[in-house]
Order: structure tokens, then sequence, then C-alpha cells
């Protein structure tokens, strides 16, 4: 190593710590899986996706697109 280099630009080795709220919402987010996973038998294979402003459902989808949206929203918000 050149004596000359600066310590402080060097890669760390520590293990990344997560704060508590961190945690907290990643276990959020494991329950928020875990209810999808167990309730998607029971759902219709047609679920509504959107709503006018009237409050009336004109918009559909297959229940996996669903699903699968809302996984990849969650994995968005992880990865932030």
């Amino acid at each position: 190593m050149d004596p000359t280099e600066n310590d402080n630009e060097k890669i760390s080795t520590e293990p990344r710590r997560y704060s508590s709220a961190t945690f907290f919402a990643l276990c959020i987010i494991a329950v928020q899986i875990l209810v999808s996973l167990v309730t998607y038998p029971f759902l219709p294979n047609v679920v509504p996706t959107h709503w006018n402003a009237a409050g009336q459902v004109d918009g559909y989808a297959p229940k996996w697109v669903k699903v699968r949206c809302y996984a990849e929203a969650k994995m968005d918000e992880i990865n932030e």
C-alpha cells in the first residue's frame, strides 16, 4: 500500500447495519407477502384493478397480474 493513499477511501468490510425502522418496514412487507400468498387461492380469477371517480370498477386483470405487480412494487420500495 502506498503511504500517500487516503485511508478514508478504502472499502469497509463491516457488515451493513439496518436501523430498527428499516427492520420494522421489512417485517411489515414480509407479513403482507405472506398474507398475499395465503389468500391467493381464494381470489377470483379476474380481479378489479382500477376504479373511476364515481367509485365504479372500470379495469380488470387476471389475479396473477395483480399479485405480481404488488410484489414488484414492494421490491422497488426495498431497493430505494
